[in-house]
């Protein structure tokens, strides 16, 4: 069933008038699974059909009564290092971070913001467009607590040298564009041993400016 609802999702008609009066349904069935203790994997259709949903029906699904329960399994979502459930579910939130939505509440933003600094360093190198995506994001449209968040308990940046966390820190509050994506990459690499923290001092600011 869920399978069949990820393709459904695509289309924004499919998605408003089969999908949204079930959605309580399918997000039990979802539910299920999980309490049943089914492999991680299972939900990659769920995962998918929801962020279909974000897509095509944006504002209609995050006004849904089960939103908190569709916030709360992305951000579980987080924790993995598959790219097949991390790619729906961070594509579910960056969509979600952009609402107008009242159903949004600010401690859900908060929780987001925090899953996304408690594990994007963990994500694989094939995530970076998705990196850069969420935390142009965060910066665009959360920028205030998003900034307050990332100067305490990062683990990407708590076992930076001194010299090196301060240009990441600087770098969060100003780099934007191309060079934040650059930025955001070399930052994952640092923290999952693939390079050394030298590698940040590309970020300093310049001396003579």
């Amino acid at each position: 069933a869920l399978c069949a609802a990820a393709v459904l999702a695509d289309s924004p008609e499919l998605a408003r008038f089969a999908l949204l009066p079930v959605l309580d349904r399918l997000c039990q069935s979802a539910l299920a699974h999980i309490e049943a203790g089914r492999s991680e994997e299972d939900l990659v259709p769920f995962l998918e059909m929801i962020s279909g949903m974000a897509v095509t029906v944006r504002e209609e699904v995050f006004q849904s009564s089960r939103l908190t329960m569709l916030t709360q399994l992305c951000v579980l979502a987080m924790r993995s290092t598959n790219q097949d459930i991390l790619k729906p579910a961070l594509l579910f939130l960056q969509k979600l971070l952009f609402s107008q939505s009242a159903a949004v509440s600010a401690e859900a933003i908060r929780d987001i913001i925090q899953a996304i600094l408690l594990h994007f360093h963990n994500w694989p190198r094939s995530m970076s467009g998705q990196v850069f995506k969420l935390f142009s994001a965060l910066a665009e449209r959360q920028e205030a607590t998003f900034l307050a968040l990332a100067t305490v308990a990062v683990p990407a940046l708590a076992s930076l040298p001194a010299s090196e966390q301060n240009i990441a820190l600087r770098a969060l509050r100003e780099l934007r564009g191309p060079k934040f994506r650059a930025f955001l990459s070399d930052l994952g690499a640092v923290a999952r041993g693939e390079n050394t923290p030298d590698v940040l001092q590309l970020y300093a600011p310049d001396p003579a400016q």
